[in-house]
């Protein structure tokens, strides 16, 4: 039987696997970001999911059936990549320039086989406009969910509860950091199963 690993230690990632009725283990990669230089943030993200997926398959390369998944969000606004804040200011700064204005929220995910090498990978976008913060509200929202893991500075369930999103278009899972229906498409590839309330529901696609 395919055993899925989940090479990050988000903890929005572990919950959408749970709520897809997946069992997994959670290994973190701890891979090192800033080594990987990409401008276009398609690749970027790719890039990243993919070497995420390869530094926790090295521990099972002896082992078959060990299926590793990699992901990794981005934001960008205005030609601008957003990564993680390193710090208060850090994300003030972000949520003052995704203010009033569209901008793209990327995930990208990669499904690695750790004896065969054998992978697959998706890229998902989506499109959020806020409203117009003020200045308070920029404060309040950062002193109060401390963003600082989370790529642009926000968890987007946090946004909508403070009322800021105007538009979405795309899946809000990707903003979570784990688009559901690309997980889906790679996790079928792989013949990945998960947890049935039935046998007829046993695997996906069936």
């Amino acid at each position: 039987m395919q055993q899925l690993i989940l090479a990050s230690a988000s903890p929005r990632r572990k919950e959408i696997l749970e709520e897809l009725g997946f069992s997994f283990q959670v290994i973190p990669s701890n891979f090192d970001e800033s080594t990987v230089n990409e401008s276009d943030v398609r690749r970027l993200v790719a890039k990243l999911a993919s070497e995420e997926a390869r530094v926790v398959a090295r521990q099972f390369s002896s082992k078959p059936n060990n299926w590793i998944l990699g992901a990794d969000s981005l934001v960008e606004v205005g030609g601008q990549i957003l990564g993680k804040p390193k710090d208060i200011l850090d994300a003030k700064r972000m949520i003052r320039l995704l203010s009033g204005k569209s901008h793209e929220g990327y995930t990208g995910l990669c499904l690695l086989n750790a004896q065969s090498g054998l992978s697959y990978s998706k890229c998902a976008q989506s499109t959020v406009k806020l409203r117009e913060l003020s200045e308070s509200e920029v404060v309040d929202f950062v002193y109060k969910t401390h963003p600082y893991d989370k790529a642009g500075g926000y968890k987007f369930t946090q946004l909508v509860e403070f009322g800021f999103v105007e538009s979405l278009v795309g899946e809000s899972s990707n903003l979570m950091g784990l688009p559901q229906n690309e997980f889906l498409e790679l996790a079928a590839k792989a013949g990945l199963q998960r947890r049935a309330r039935n046998a007829s529901e046993q695997k996906i696609g069936d």
